[in-house]
């Protein structure tokens, strides 16, 4: 038992050099992009900020290591930024903390699947087989746990966005600015929705820093990637640029984005008589099948028998 301890933990630490070094030597960032990233860490804390604090050192043990790992190409790492910026993370280091977390994943299963597999005398050459798997598992795990974070985020914001453009429209029909109806509705919306308050707490602050109502929904479009956000925005646009009236273009978005979110409720009430065949035929049937044919089969059963 020993032996197979012993051989799986340099099975765990043979791979987990290798993935370090591969993935070290393959995007490795230049010693400018390393001191720069310190500076901006440093500031953004403070002088003197979590000193003694073990999550600080944490952290920084974590922003380390990510910074090592993190994509050398630049469109490479925009595009990464621009991913978790859509799934809510908009911190400067959440670059840093994806690509240590992906790594530590890796590593784990893979030395999970590893140890697993020498444990039960399965042999090495199944060790061997099993591990990258799970070194496959914890590289793919991370994208889809992130895929699924913008796709409930952005179904979150489609929902509610129906809502916060109504008292937007109360509002700017009522007599009240565009800006004052922008106030409202993030004031309003926060309670029920927090991801849409959140945001349009954001465009509330870039209008009151000098950007346009229809430039700050354009970037608020950017950073929820929904196409209803973008229409919205070049709808704003078009009315500052015309100076056509905001109330009648408001109105008219709001009465579409609530026929959209009609037209795919029901969408999803027509595939839910699909979906629940499965559950059905694998789950409920069977147990009527035991409940009804069961008796009648026992019974059966002993007539033969005699």
């Amino acid at each position: 038992m020993l032996t197979v301890v012993l051989g799986a933990l340099a099975f765990f630490a043979v791979t987990a050099g290798v993935m370090v070094a591969g993935r070290h030597l393959e995007s490795r960032p230049s010693n400018d992009q390393r001191r720069a990233a310190d500076r901006l860490r440093a500031l953004a804390d403070g002088p003197g900020a979590g000193d003694g604090d073990p999550r600080r050192g944490f952290r920084d043990t974590v922003a380390r290591l990510g910074s090592r790992l993190v994509p050398r190409n630049g469109a490479r790492a925009a595009a990464l930024a621009s991913r978790l910026a859509l799934a809510g993370y908009r911190d400067p280091s959440v670059v840093l903390y994806y690509t240590a977390f992906q790594l530590a994943a890796v590593i784990a299963l893979a030395g999970a699947a590893g140890g697993t597999s020498a444990a039960l005398d399965t042999g090495w050459k199944r060790a061997a087989m099993w591990a990258p798997v799970g070194g496959a598992v914890g590289l793919i795990a991370p994208t889809f746990l992130l895929t699924s974070r913008v796709n409930k985020r952005q179904r979150a914001i489609r929902n509610a966005l129906p809502d916060a453009l109504d008292i937007m429209v109360l509002s700017v029909e009522g007599g009240a600015s565009l800006n004052a109806a922008l106030n409202w509705a993030a004031e309003e919306i926060q309670t029920v929705h927090p991801v849409l308050g959140a945001e349009l707490v954001v465009v509330q602050r870039e209008v009151q820093l000098g950007l346009s109502t229809g430039e700050a929904f354009r970037a608020f479009a950017d950073r929820c990637g929904i196409e209803e956000a973008r229409d919205l925005a070049a709808a704003l646009l078009q009315t500052e640029k015309y100076g056509a009236s905001v109330g009648k273009a408001l109105r008219a978005y709001a009465d579409s984005a609530r026929q959209e979110r009609q037209v795919w409720a029901e969408e999803v009430a027509q595939k839910a008589s699909v979906k629940i065949v499965f559950p059905m035929l694998l789950c409920i049937f069977p147990a009527i099948f035991i409940v009804l044919l069961g008796p009648a089969a026992m019974q059966m059963s002993k007539i033969f028998a005699r």
